[in-house]
């Protein structure tokens, strides 16, 4: 499953940075689970001011 959704990430950040060139500004990682509810959101969060 996870390899699956990890390809299927990968196709969808091609197109957007296709169409977006350079104004992609942070990718936030794929998780286990969908960022739902604070608890997540706060690990996104981590996640994507981190880097």
């Amino acid at each position: 499953f996870v390899m699956n959704r990890m390809r299927m990430q990968d196709d969808h950040l091609k197109t957007i940075r296709e169409k977006f060139d350079g104004s992609v500004r942070a990718v936030v990682p794929l998780f286990d689970q969908e960022v739902r509810g604070t608890v997540m959101l706060g690990k996104a969060a981590t996640a994507l001011f981190a880097q």
